[in-house]
């Protein structure tokens, strides 16, 4: 019984930092932020106050295991502000077979997006075409339309000298 209240002892030491009612994967690393006189912290624009901070010190990777790392101070940004979850941060990519992340470079960014270029590609060729195919449809109706209306003028003025000449 005594092992057993040790062991909780410990477990409910290493996360008194959690900050209550945030999940982990709600909160940000604080340790490159500014720390105000009030002990709030200033995370990309957004005061996050001293209340929304925890220390931690342990990260949870993607398979859902903790690792042991260096005491650092979170703020649970999520409950102050919209969050969306990304496997990986921002200029970063997710390699699915490492299940780790890695700065973007050409190569990937061109795996990735580029069928969606050769896409818009072909859609822009597509309608320059098309677009050209109705200017000259266009064209051709506007001329036979002054032809048809020069052949009509012709019947008219026909119609006309007959009735005077006769």
């Amino acid at each position: 019984m005594r092992f057993v209240l040790i062991v909780l002892s410990v477990i409910i030491a290493e996360i008194s930092g959690d900050i209550p009612g945030c999940d982990y994967f709600d909160t940000v690393d604080l340790s490159n932020s500014t720390q105000l006189s009030d002990g709030s912290y200033v995370f990309k624009n957004i005061n996050i106050p001293n209340e929304k901070t925890g220390k931690y010190n342990y990260q949870i990777m993607f398979d859902g295991t903790f690792e042991r790392i260096p005491e650092h101070t979170r703020g649970c940004i999520c409950q102050l502000m919209s969050c969306a979850r990304f496997c990986c941060e921002p200029q970063k990519e997710l390699v699915k077979q490492k299940r780790e992340c890695v700065a973007a470079d050409w190569s990937a960014m061109i795996f990735y997006h580029g069928p969606m270029l050769v896409i818009l590609l072909v859609n822009i060729g597509l309608f320059v075409r098309t677009a050209w195919k109705i200017y000259k449809e266009n064209k051709t109706t506007r001329a036979m339309w002054k032809r048809s209306e020069s052949i009509q003028k012709l019947k008219n003025r026909a119609k006309h000298v007959i009735r005077n000449f006769w």
